[in-house]
């Protein structure tokens, strides 16, 4: 069983130890993967609302007034699921997306066990005596100061990912196509018929 562990940057060219702290922790889960050689692909695939920095939905101002209570919606603690990733903008906000996978059988606290659901990312395990969701320290790999094995400073992302062979990166772009966009379509419409009108009333004048 394996960790996978992404987390997200907006892209930029400050050095990796100046912004490794803007690094934003997605999801962290427990999967279990067949030993197979190097080159083997495996879907993989991960709700949004299973992430592990996601918390419970909160009850809505009609749930309440419909009697439902919130034992059963835990604590407020997490993301909302929302808020997940950012909007974006318009023509596209640049960022890079970082996954690594670790040893499960080696990070868990109790690998014989699955890790707890909920925003364990950011609350950690529920119960007294739990530790946080691995052994892991928070943030990790970005709570420190990033080298290689000869202590020398790591740059850049892609200079982790060549050191890091169980790492992966890849760049993304986030539009929102949210208001603006229908506003657009709208206008675009509304030309449209207006353009359409012109050329009626061109033809009745041509008759």
């Amino acid at each position: 069983a394996v960790v996978s562990t992404q987390s997200a940057i907006p892209a930029g060219d400050e050095s990796l130890e100046n912004w490794r702290s803007m690094f934003v922790e997605l999801d962290r889960f427990v999967i279990t993967v067949e030993a197979g050689n190097e080159s083997e692909i495996f879907d993989i695939k991960q709700r949004n609302n299973k992430s592990s920095v996601v918390n419970t939905a909160q009850l809505t101002v009609e749930d309440i007034e419909a009697g439902k209570d919130n034992m059963s919606h835990g604590n407020c603690c997490g993301w909302p699921l929302n808020l997940l990733i950012p909007k974006g903008t318009k023509h596209g906000m640049k960022g890079t997306l970082y996954v690594l996978v670790t040893d499960w059988t080696k990070d868990g606290v109790n690998p014989q066990e699955p890790m707890q659901a909920g925003a364990v990312s950011y609350c950690g395990q529920r119960g007294e005596k739990s530790m946080y969701p691995d052994m892991r320290p928070m943030g990790f790999p970005f709570d420190r100061q990033v080298v290689d094995s000869n202590d020398d400073s790591i740059d850049d992302v892609e200079g982790l990912v060549a050191q890091v062979r169980n790492s992966f990166k890849t760049d993304v772009k986030l539009n929102f196509l949210g208001s603006w966009a229908k506003e657009e379509n709208k206008k675009k419409q509304d030309e449209k018929k207006k353009d359409s009108g012109v050329k009626k009333q061109e033809s009745v004048e041509k008759k």
